[in-house]
């Protein structure tokens, strides 16, 4: 028996018996730089006669001889040696991952370093998938470690959702695809205008050694373009398509409308409806509050174009005001009301957070909040501002607010932080994780 395999057999059966020793565990993600730790510097010829070698597989690679990075090793463009002998590994791959032994040349026992690197990765599959499409998402989580060590334990690798919670089994959303060895599979169903995020997790006992988190973003494909519109009841509309037709026409299109962004159920408008032009925009005549929405256009399965509708109704006289600012700005939400006889004692303001909901705040002059305009004033505003505003004199209303407010973000229709993914309020997001807050739909 050589040598080394008596070595590697005997470090073996230490490690399945649990006693670690002078070994050191690291554990990376992709892109990280680590630092391989070394006991080999002699104060009398300092590191130059170090050396690395990298074990993967079962074949070896001498990275450092005689203090120097060998550069004909892999990656060794990535390599570097500091003052100690330690070995630092810059943007580390999931090549890099295996056991790394170092020692002084003229002292093998006393400055053996073992360094076993382990590589946590999470990717997509296929790799190229577009979240923006209809169809899943299926994530895999490798392990990619020493091939010496046995299987990992059962229950090891684990997924985890944005509250915490493991993924075991089948549930709305997600089937986790069990544990093979030290890869584990999650299969996400696709979640239209959702942005969700996961966590793989490797666990050691009741300790967290490393994680990755991976984000599917469904909420749009690449090139889709977000329209905004606000219309008042009887108008006829067209909903813009931004489809490429230079290979297609517009009996592949489809519109999906959702009175309801956080709902899954939604109506179709194939070509056959003669409802698009021969641009395949949507056209809706003598709109009604019952339009009012969110639409998608989709070609073969791919998304293109985003719709945000909105129907003003309001009666004689009433003045409509849409604004948006930042979360921190002071407003003034100004009145259309007629003080030649009264005053703003008789001024009520109320507020609507769900534009659907019978459910509102009313202000009145003793709150303190409106100038002597009868203006509604907020200060340092928040997205828990937003929503609808409705100031009435003596019953009759007369000016209408709509305040959207601009945040970096995630809250829930009741204007609650969101720990896990929520449908911002008009549904909107915006690249960058900022989203734009209205009345909810």
């Amino acid at each position: 028996m050589t040598p080394r395999l008596q070595l590697f057999i005997s470090l073996l059966l230490h490690f399945e018996a649990g006693i670690s020793g002078g070994w050191i565990f690291l554990y990376h993600r992709p892109g990280n730089d680590a630092v391989l730790p070394s006991k080999a510097y002699s104060s009398n010829y300092q590191c130059s006669n170090a050396e690395w070698i990298h074990y993967k597989y079962q074949y070896k690679k001498d990275i450092v001889l005689n203090g120097t990075i060998v550069q004909t090793s892999p990656g060794a463009d990535r390599m570097s040696l500091r003052s100690d002998c330690s070995l630092i590994i810059n943007n580390i791959t999931a090549e890099d991952a295996g056991e790394y032994l170092c020692w002084n040349i003229n002292d093998h026992l006393s400055s053996r370093t073992l360094v076993y690197l382990s590589v946590l990765t999470v990717s997509p599959s296929p790799p190229d998938v577009d979240p923006g499409r209809d169809g899943d998402v299926t994530l895999r989580c490798s392990l990619v470690r020493f091939y010496g060590f046995s299987s990992c334990e059962r229950y090891s690798i684990v997924w985890v959702d944005e509250t915490g919670s493991v993924l075991l089994g089948e549930r709305d959303g997600f089937l986790s695809g069990g544990q093979n060895n030290c890869v584990s599979d999650l299969m996400v169903k696709h979640q239209r205008r959702s942005k969700r995020r996961f966590t793989c997790q490797v666990v050691e006992g009741d300790r967290v050694v490393i994680d990755a988190e991976y984000t599917l973003d469904f909420t749009a494909g690449t090139g889709v373009r977000t329209i905004i519109l606000y219309h008042r009841v009887g108008d006829d509309v067209a909903l813009q398509n931004n489809v490429d037709l230079s290979s297609s026409t517009c009996s592949n299109v489809e519109w999906i409308y959702s009175r309801d962004t956080s709902s899954a159920s939604h109506e179709e408008f194939g070509s056959g409806a003669g409802r698009m032009d021969r641009k395949c925009s949507l056209i809706i005549t003598n709109i009604t509050a019952g339009d009012a929405g969110l639409y998608e256009s989709r070609l073969r399965d791919k998304y293109n174009t985003v719709v945000y509708l909105s129907v003003l109704t309001t009666g004689t006289g009433v003045r409509t005001i849409i604004l948006y600012h930042r979360a921190g700005d002071d407003v003034n939400l100004q009145n259309n009301v007629d003080l030649s006889s009264s005053n703003c004692s008789d001024v009520e303001w109320i507020y609507s957070r769900d534009t659907s909901s019978a459910s509102h705040e009313e202000f009145g002059s003793g709150a303190g909040r409106m100038d002597r305009k009868c203006s509604l004033i907020i200060t340092n505003i928040t997205a828990g501002d937003a929503g609808l505003y409705e100031s009435r004199l003596r019953d009759k209303y007369n000016t209408v607010v709509y305040l959207t407010v601009l945040t970096s973000e995630y809250l829930d229709c009741v204007g609650n932080s969101a720990t896990k993914n929520t449908q911002p309020l008009l549904g909107l997001s915006v690249p960058g994780r900022v989203s734009l807050f209205g009345s909810c739909r």
